[in-house]
């Protein structure tokens, strides 16, 4: 290995390890995607819980969801339409 590519190499490690700084790491390179994973897993489980009591709460939560995502109107709502609809409600 010549000096010139020794001194690439140091360059390029101490890059590396300047990013994994930043990027606070600690060394490990699926830190980030961990971090993520476990967050999404907690948001499951808290949305599971919700669920559980408003399903224990409510007996009709299921039909009362199910007409929340039902489509109201079937017609389309273009710019005009949504300005007229916003003009009627003043």
């Amino acid at each position: 290995m010549t000096a010139a590519n020794h001194q690439r190499t140091l360059r390029l490690r101490s890059r590396l390890e300047d990013y994994q700084a930043y990027l606070g790491t600690q060394g490990d390179v699926w830190d980030a995607h961990k971090d993520m994973a476990l967050a999404s897993f907690g948001a499951l489980i808290a949305m599971l819980i919700t669920f559980a009591i408003n399903r224990s709460l409510q007996r009709d939560f299921a039909s009362e969801w199910a007409e929340s995502l039902r489509v109201k109107n079937s017609q389309p709502l273009g710019e005009d339409e949504i300005a007229r609809m916003l003009d009627e409600r003043e």
